[in-house]
């Protein structure tokens, strides 16, 4: 009976589907405004003179290491707070589960327009108080994006295998629409200020339209079905047992955990602070550095993870069986060595650059699919191998896993300059 209730529910004109896309670029708004806005911290607001001589040092310091500043305060509060939201589950289900998601969001709204709002502050004289102050704002947002993104993985893992991977395919939407964002307001407006504002009001539109589509998901009879069968599972266990299982949960899907783990350590590793760094040697495409890196970097890696996203789902029979997207993870460690001996750092390197813009080109095409392919099959399997009363602690475990993934690759890439530099090449 249940099977065929599943059979006859449609998603009605793929509402949900594309809400879950839109989520997907609201969950990953905040990292992408920030990346892309680097010229503008960088060169702009904390390039400017101090009150304070002795602040001269630590302002260079923080515009020399800006990007892993903001990635080891982004990606840290994060991964806290998504352990926090798994061993500390919201009371009353999928609602409590919205619940969490409608406070994590207002929060989110607040963050971005304080940013805005700092954007436009002159900071001459006081430019080291004014970065700590945007930070602890950026701190803040990543801490509700964190709970936001942990527990709509939570929501997505309740529903059928392809909604998780629309989540992630909304992320790699998010980046391609970001760098397309970036190459146009470049091309309008050079002036980093007007670049910026400019994302980061976008960013707060989207947060907000995301905001607002939350509040329709249950006018949708498909999806309060798969919502209602999850709670009616999990008040079917007897009393003794409704502690959640953790172990089994996690050990059942151990495997996809370690491959969601993995495709973003290996990427988070080298994008963006050796492919981003990659500048041209051959002039076959462009000589200017920050065109080469918009579109050869940012642009191509986007738009081929998000084909990588959409091949799971429009072209099935392409997948690799669950207890085979280990090998496909794993092989995606080539790309290290091979960014490595691309042009990156050429003026500090003594590991000899062996591949030119080409083969650059290509390797970032074919690093982001597989990004986009491996992250998409990881994400969709790991719900499916728990019972449907624990697939929304498996969906919010998977996410655990991605930002530690994200977390791990952000700090060793600070080893990458390191390798290049070595003597013993």
């Amino acid at each position: 009976m249940e099977n065929n209730m599943c059979s006859r529910l449609k998603d009605s004109g793929n509402f949900i589907f594309l809400a879950l896309v839109l989520h997907g670029i609201g969950i990953l708004i905040p990292w992408n405004m920030v990346i892309n806005s680097g010229n503008f911290y960088i060169n702009y607001k904390l390039n400017v003179a101090s009150n304070v001589t002795s602040e001269a040092h630590h302002m260079t310091w923080i515009r020399q290491n800006f990007y892993s500043i903001i990635g080891t305060s982004s990606q840290t509060p994060n991964l806290i707070v998504t352990a926090l939201n798994i061993y500390f589950p919201a009371k009353g289900g999928y609602k409590g589960l919205t619940k969490r998601i409608t406070v994590s969001m207002i929060i989110m709204i607040i963050s971005l327009l304080l940013n805005i709002t700092f954007a436009l502050i002159d900071n001459k004289g006081w430019p080291l108080t004014w970065f700590f102050l945007q930070l602890s704002i950026f701190i803040v947002l990543y801490v509700a994006n964190g709970v936001y993104q942990n527990c709509f993985y939570g929501i997505a893992g309740r529903l059928p295998m392809k909604y998780s991977n629309a989540v992630v395919i909304g992320s790699n939407v998010c980046g391609t629409l970001v760098s397309i964002m970036a190459i146009a307001s470049h091309a309008i407006s050079p002036n980093p200020l007007t670049e910026a504002v400019l994302y980061f009001s976008v960013a707060t539109l989207i947060v907000i339209a995301c905001f607002i589509v939350l509040f329709f998901h249950e006018l949708s009879a498909f999806y309060c079905y798969y919502m209602e069968r999850s709670e009616v599972t999990e008040s079917a266990l007897p009393k003794e047992n409704e502690e959640v299982p953790y172990r089994q949960i996690f050990w059942k899907i151990s495997v996809m955990c370690f491959n969601i783990f993995f495709v973003f350590w290996v990427t988070l590793f080298v994008f963006p602070t050796v492919t981003g760094n990659v500048v041209p040697r051959d002039g076959v495409f462009t000589k200017d550095d920050k065109w080469f890196g918009q579109i050869f970097n940012f642009l191509i890696f986007n738009v081929s993870a998000m084909i990588g996203n959409l091949v799971p789902e429009y072209l099935p029979w392409t997948n690799l069986p669950p207890n085979k997207v280990w090998i496909y993870v794993v092989a995606r460690i080539i790309f290290i060595p091979f960014f490595f001996t691309c042009n990156y750092l050429p003026t500090q390197r003594t590991l000899p650059v062996v591949f030119g813009d080409i083969a650059f080109a290509i390797g970032i095409f074919f690093f982001g699919f597989t990004h986009g392919q491996g992250s998409s099959w990881a994400m969709m399997y790991a719900p499916g191998f728990v019972e449907p009363k624990h697939a929304g602690v498996a969906g919010m475990m998977a996410a655990f896993f991605l930002v530690m993934g994200l977390f791990a690759g952000v700090h060793t890439g600070f080893a990458a300059p390191l390798i290049v530099k070595t003597n013993v090449f």
